[in-house]
């Protein structure tokens, strides 16, 4: 029946439905609601045991972009406003700071574009010392950079990115020029 094959049915349903389909179109009509239904039910059933489940193993990760041209200038905390993920409330949007809920080994990573010939220069911090930095001066174009990094975190440690130059960050609607990124990777 090419009127299910968008839609994976076990054999017995299959079975079902093409009984039915044989006998009236309302029929058919009626089965595919109590199916759907059904699906309805299992997917809300297992996206609840799936926050539940994130909850209380306590997944801490952010993922978070720059959603529009931004310039900032020298010592800004840049802000990565468009929050893709946040689990575990660690990241604060307003503030542009991750701050760990839970002591464990993280992986962090940032990346920025330059606005067409300009340019941006940005360090990651580990509470008040630069760990990583990245940094383009486009001439003629647009650069990219990007740097990642593995740091062990007390509770209530802070992550974030400040400016070393002027840096004019190209953004777009999706956030995904400049980005923040942040996960616990284990206790």
């Amino acid at each position: 029946l090419d009127l299910f094959a968008a839609t994976p049915l076990l054999g017995h349903q299959q079975r079902l439905l093409t009984a039915i389909w044989k006998r009236t179109a309302h029929s058919v009509y009626i089965t595919i609601r109590k199916v759907d239904t059904m699906r309805l039910i299992i997917f809300v059933i297992c996206t609840a045991f799936s926050v539940a489940y994130v909850e209380s193993v306590g997944i801490v990760a952010f993922s978070a972009g720059i959603p529009d041209f931004k310039t900032f200038a020298v010592g800004d905390t840049v802000k990565f406003t468009k929050v893709f993920t946040n689990f575990g409330d660690g990241y604060d949007s307003n503030t542009g700071i991750f701050t760990a809920t839970k002591p464990g080994l993280y992986y962090f990573s940032i990346s920025a574009t330059s606005q067409r010939y300009k340019y941006f220069g940005l360090n990651m911090y580990h509470n008040e010392e630069p760990v990583i930095k990245i940094f383009g001066n486009a001439e003629n174009r647009a650069l990219s950079g990007a740097n990642s990094i593995l740091l062990r975190l007390k509770s209530r440690d802070r992550v974030y990115v400040k400016a070393f130059w002027e840096s004019f960050l190209y953004g777009e609607s999706a956030g995904s020029s400049a980005m923040f990124n942040g996960f616990l990777v284990s206790l």
